[in-house]
């Protein structure tokens, strides 16, 4: 901390001597320059202030003025200040401004139910009036316009009412146009104050109150998601979406604000709750019910179990012997049933040799650079003699009648032409070949011809 300087008279006496001539200067100026205008008008000269103490007694008058003029500174400066603290002071909270909201839109929902009301007695006077026959048509006609009175229906009624010699119609009559006369005044009361209040979200089954409260903050007021869940999570929600709700959102000073009411559900929210709270105590009370019956039911599967668990023991000393004895037997049944199955294997693939077209897929020039084939101008494309050709692959005739081949199996990207070799299969109709540049269909037409044969099928 600052110590505080001491006070120097010195320098005070000093500052204190250089406005007293600053100002002695000025008045000097100003009284010189006053005179010679008054000589040059004619006007006779003015002495001029030449003495000391002349100067002196203007010098305190000027500094009487000074210190006037800063009181009534400071007087204004405390006036001032008090009345912003004062009114800040007393300014409404945001808090204080979003109750006030609140009571604002209750008191606008006790109007609407008011006018509700009034709707109603007034519907049960119209009933009354239709039983009147001069007055039933002209009611037929006003049907549709929300119970409000045209002027012309309103002036049909004044005279109505005027000329009407049924007493309880007359009577009526005058309830009509005094209950008019309030719907109006309600209406344009209601309509006045909805204009100090943003108009309400209605809640859907699938647009709850989070959600609603959660794009108001973002879309409207502009925050970003983190900011708006930190607000949400400082609110009451209503944990319950249920079509018709109104939702109101309040966003001022950084205060948010949030509230559900009736609206145009058929529940209010507190029914919503008690409605949730009675399912919800029910649905406790059935799991409390299932929990005591499953677990009178885990007692006796759990006694059960005991003698079973028993039963279950001496079962697997028996299934021990059983299962040595099965050893013994399994033993010597595996050994006769895998001499059987390869028996029948044979046997099978015996047969399927023996019913079998073998063939081998290849590109002509492939064929050609392995020496399986050879070609000559008068004799055309031959299998070479001694050529050891490995024909793998086979086609069971007794299953198949045709097959097919693609370019992949001959290692080519298409196919211009198809050669079977030797010829004679197709020379004697054994078989016929079809092609295409995506695929080749070999079908078999006498199989017996072909049973244990090989071909080479080659393709460029």
């Amino acid at each position: 901390m600052q110590k505080d300087k001491k006070y120097n008279y010195n320098d005070y006496n000093n500052s204190k001597q250089k406005i007293y001539q600053n100002f002695r200067r000025k008045i000097l100026n100003l009284e010189e320059n006053k005179t010679q205008d008054e000589v040059e008008l004619g006007q006779g000269a003015v002495s001029k202030i030449s003495s000391e103490s002349e100067l002196e007694e203007t010098y305190q008058a000027k500094g009487g003025s000074f210190w006037k003029i800063f009181f009534y500174v400071v007087f204004f400066t405390v006036i001032s200040t008090s009345v912003i603290v004062y009114y800040l002071y007393n300014k409404p909270q945001a808090e204080d401004r979003f109750n006030k909201y609140k009571s604002l839109v209750e008191e606008i929902n006790n109007l609407d139910r008011n006018l509700s009301q009034k709707k109603k007695e007034l519907t049960k006077i119209y009933r009354e009036l239709a039983k009147n026959p001069n007055l039933s048509a002209k009611l037929k006609q006003s049907k549709g316009r929300n119970l409000v009175l045209t002027a012309e229906e309103e002036e049909f009624f004044k005279k109505k009412q005027k000329t009407e010699k049924d007493i309880p119609s007359k009577e009526n009559l005058k309830k009509v146009l005094d209950k008019n006369e309030e719907i109006k005044k309600l209406r344009a009361e209601i309509s006045k104050m909805k204009q100090k209040i943003n108009p309400p979200v209605i809640m859907k089954k699938d647009l709850s109150h989070e959600k609603i409260a959660f794009d108001f903050l973002t879309k409207e007021i502009g925050l970003s998601p983190k900011e708006a869940e930190k607000k949400i999570s400082n609110v009451n929600i209503f944990d319950y979406n249920y079509d018709g709700l109104f939702v109101y959102n309040f966003y001022e000073d950084n205060f948010f604000g949030t509230f559900v009411t009736k609206g145009r559900a058929d529940k209010t929210p507190n029914e919503v709750k008690e409605i949730a709270k009675k399912a919800y105590n029910k649905k406790l009370a059935d799991l409390r019910y299932t929990k005591r019956k499953l677990t009178k039911e885990k007692e006796v599967l759990e006694s059960d179990l005991k003698i079973k668990e028993e039963v279950v023991l001496n079962l697997e000393k028996e299934k021990e012997k059983i299962i040595e004895e099965k050893k013994n037997v399994t033993e010597s049944f595996s050994q006769k049933t895998a001499e059987l199955e390869q028996k029948l294997k044979k046997k099978e693939e015996l047969i399927t040799r023996l019913n079998s077209l073998n063939f081998k897929a290849l590109s002509c020039d492939q064929a050609e650079s392995l020496g399986y084939i050879s070609s000559g101008f008068f004799s055309g494309l031959k299998i070479e003699e001694g050529a050891k050709i490995n024909y793998r692959s086979h086609v069971n005739l007794l299953e198949k009648k045709e097959f097919f081949l693609t370019p992949k199996n001959f290692k080519l990207k298409e196919i211009n032409n198809i050669y079977i070799l030797p010829e004679n299969y197709l020379d004697n109709n054994d078989l016929k070949v079809s092609w295409d540049q995506k695929s080749c269909k070999i079908t078999i037409l006498n199989k017996e011809n072909l049973k244990e044969k090989s071909i080479l099928i080659l393709a460029e």
